[in-house]
């Protein structure tokens, strides 16, 4: 089965005929918003002929001046039962619309996708490091797709060691028991441990899960006196 995660099927002249065309093509169609007015006529269409289909609701960035948030309608597009995501919401720095006020914005739809427990779908251009800085707020509360990423290694890692970090936190805030490790090479993740440490959480970091007692010694870490349980491990490949 394959997945089209972001359709801007509002756009279309013929909302149902650009859903059915990719049915037709054995691609299960992901309809995202670029204002809510867009997204409550996509929903309206297809409540009444495609039911199944997953609906993401929001605003994107380029339409956050003529389209503003509308909390009320915010909130009534939430309650359908197609809505499985919110989006397409993010970051631009291509248009003049000052940063801070993208990030209010941003900031309303991440709450509402953490308070609902949905993914979402994110526009970024230019603006990675405010981006991720936003999304670390929410400590791993946030999951979903970045929207078109053709962007460099570093950037990309940047990302996956990002969604590593918010795991992390995820798993912490759950009351998961430590101490936690993560499995990496990267000396990166020490200021991650720590950001932790100063707050009263253990975290190890360790080239990898066999790293024993000695090894710690001699590399100056703390020793340990027992193999990481799995449900704690934190694992990055590097």
């Amino acid at each position: 089965m394959l997945f089209d995660a972001h359709l801007h099927a509002g756009m279309f002249p013929d909302i149902g005929a650009t859903v059915r065309c990719a049915l037709n093509s054995s691609i299960t169609p992901v309809p995202v918003g670029i204002h809510l007015k867009e997204s409550q006529n996509t929903l309206k269409v297809l409540e009444n002929t495609f039911p199944s289909i997953p609906v993401f609701v929001g605003i994107h960035p380029w339409y956050m001046q003529e389209y503003p948030f509308e909390e009320a309608l915010f909130n009534s597009l939430l309650s359908s039962p197609l809505v499985k995501g919110i989006g397409e919401c993010g970051l631009d720095n291509k248009i003049e619309v000052p940063l801070d006020e993208q990030i209010a914005l941003l900031d309303m739809h991440l709450a509402a996708a953490v308070k609902h427990d949905l993914p979402v779908n994110l526009h970024i251009r230019g603006y990675h490091g405010e981006l991720v800085r936003v999304l670390k707020k929410y400590q791993g509360a946030v999951r979903g797709v970045v929207h078109n990423f053709t962007f460099s290694y570093e950037v990309a890692k940047n990302y996956l060691d990002f969604q590593l970090v918010t795991h992390l936190g995820f798993v912490i805030g759950s009351g998961m028991p430590g101490p936690y490790y993560i499995i990496s090479k990267d000396t990166g993740y020490d200021s991650v441990v720590d950001y932790w440490k100063d707050h009263g959480v253990t975290i190890l970091r360790q080239p990898s899960i066999g790293y024993n007692r000695t090894q710690r010694k001699a590399t100056g870490q703390a020793p340990v006196h027992q193999t990481p349980p799995a449900q704690v491990l934190i694992k990055d490949g590097n």
